[in-house]
């Protein structure tokens, strides 16, 4: 039987070959799937009981997965029957735990079904379910992600690494990022040749050289090493210690706020001059696209778009729109977010 934490967590997932065999100088290709960002999860079916787990360790009882799981119960039972194979006594669905947006709620990210039976045999397939109602079995068919691929079966996750760094380096740059965090960990590779094995490539290690944003790789976690990161770094403006807490001059950048108050993020407002404005939340980690942006000082019960925030920028036009404007809050309001451990 493949090793506990190869079936429970997704990252290190050992590839298991089906018995085929093929000649040193064989063409194959695998089309590869996208794998979102975070910590592993996995649910496990045995015997009409559902457990969850989070890297590989029994989820927390009143967590987040947990709760998932009591949700969606009969639809997991009936998917687990569905797929059991003759003699197959544990169900194990295999994937991710995805949370990086403040304004979406977390969820569970299918990737590997894994069907064990009684003697510790393992059936590994994809996850094409639709157990949860953004499952979307057809996602990243026909996507373009295919490596060709000739020589020794042997040197085919070696060969798919690579290519899953050169695939993945567009998925680092900002446009796929959300508060510090990359919005794809890997790639799940899928062979063309019935009976090769899956590949997992992650490019998770990789990938956060290039963010600024330590943890587990979900918001709940940014969240917490922002505030953690706020309340040891002493306030500074223009020169000068200040509190973090009462400081709050007339006007200051948007950089000059994370580096002298308690904000641990801002919202970018948007607005067409006819709706009521629209805005997302951001935690400041990193170089700020906004920094130098002036904000003053509000009375956001005089302004009934602040959110209840203290500091405000001028109405900006948006590059990608002539009749859309956007601005800067900050320092008060910050949205809701689940704090219930995974």
């Amino acid at each position: 039987m493949n090793g506990r934490d190869s079936l429970y967590r997704l990252s290190k997932y050992f590839p298991i070959s089906n018995a085929v065999t093929l000649r040193g100088d064989s063409e194959r290709d695998y089309e590869g799937q996208l794998i979102f960002s975070g910590p592993d999860a996995s649910i496990e079916v045995e015997a009409g009981k559902i457990k969850g787990y989070i890297n590989g360790q029994r989820s927390h009882p009143k967590g987040q997965l947990d709760a998932l799981i009591e949700e969606h119960e009969d639809s997991l039972l009936r998917t687990a029957d569905k797929l059991k194979q003759d003699g197959t006594v544990l169900v194990v669905f295999s994937g991710k735990w995805h949370h990086i947006d403040f304004h979406s709620e977390p969820r569970f990210e299918g990737y590997l079904v894994h069907l064990v039976d009684g003697s510790g045999g393992v059936v590994t397939t994809r996850y094409q379910s639709e157990v949860f109602d953004w499952d979307e079995p057809g996602m990243n068919e026909g996507c373009g992600f295919t490596a060709f691929l000739c020589g020794d079966p042997a040197t085919d996750f070696e060969s798919l690494n690579r290519h899953a760094k050169k695939k993945m380096a567009p998925f680092r740059e900002k446009g796929f990022m959300e508060n510090g965090l990359p919005a794809f960990d890997g790639i799940l590779w899928y062979p063309s040749v019935s009976g090769l094995p899956y590949h997992v490539t992650m490019a998770n290690a990789d990938s956060r050289k290039h963010v600024s944003n330590p943890g587990d790789g979900t918001i709940l976690s940014a969240t917490r090493e922002r505030i953690k990161a706020v309340k040891e770094a002493p306030g500074a403006f223009r020169g000068a210690i200040v509190k973090r807490k009462e400081h709050r001059p007339f006007n200051l950048t948007l950089d000059e706020v994370f580096a002298s108050t308690d904000a641990v993020g801002y919202w970018v407002q948007t607005w067409d001059g006819m709706s009521d404005p629209d805005a997302t939340y951001e935690l400041a980690f990193g170089k700020l696209k906004h920094g130098d942006v002036m904000l003053t000082k509000i009375d956001a019960s005089t302004d009934k778009d602040a959110l209840e925030n203290s500091y405000a920028s001028e109405w900006m036009w948006s590059g990608g729109s002539d009749d859309t404007k956007f601005r800067l809050l900050a320092v008060c309001s910050v949205p809701g977010i689940c704090r219930d451990p995974l």
